[in-house]
């Protein structure tokens, strides 16, 4: 990743945990995960064409494993005039990494992490968020500074977690 950013880019990685917990709210989590499913196939939305011709409807399973969770979807694809639906499937194991973990696994690629927020929102603190937003680059400049601060001051500034080597330490 550290290569394909330009020498004042930054890369933008939103985490979260794949837990048997519940989010809180502020942690927004993936539409495709739900803490107390295991093994059974849910059926997560159906989706339809404007002109109501083609329907897509996702099924998904998910099972805890020993490093994060493994999930299968199945898209099931209607369309009227055809009798049988087709079906698209996609499988994927997410890794689930402490914070520790991915600022290393970070480094190792290159990447110094320069920013890091807790969740979406002020309430959200490190000891309560599933989710860790980490802002990634390489440039220390004055320039690559200034744009940190502007995605502070969009991003909520009071869920930052302290990063005691990013070019903001106090």
């Amino acid at each position: 990743m550290a290569a394909a950013i330009s020498s004042d880019g930054f890369i933008v990685i939103d985490i979260f945990g794949f837990v048997r917990e519940t989010a809180a709210p502020s942690d927004a989590k993936p539409d495709y995960f739900s803490p107390n499913a295991q093994d059974d196939w849910v059926v997560d939305w159906t989706r339809a064409a404007a002109d109501r011709d083609l329907t897509v409807t996702r099924h998904r399973r998910q099972r805890f494993t020993a490093t994060g969770v493994s999930f299968e979807m199945r898209y099931e694809i209607r369309n009227p005039a055809e009798v049988k639906p087709r079906t698209a499937r996609v499988e994927f194991d997410v890794t689930n990494y402490s914070r520790d973990e991915f600022r290393r696994l970070a480094g190792d690629s290159g990447l110094d992490v320069l920013m890091t927020f807790a969740g979406y929102t002020a309430a959200t603190t490190v000891a309560n968020s599933l989710r860790t937003v980490f802002v990634l680059g390489t440039d220390r400049s004055e320039e690559a500074g200034k744009r940190l601060e502007r995605i502070r001051d969009d991003v909520t500034a009071d869920s930052r977690i302290s990063e005691p080597r990013g070019p903001d330490a106090r």
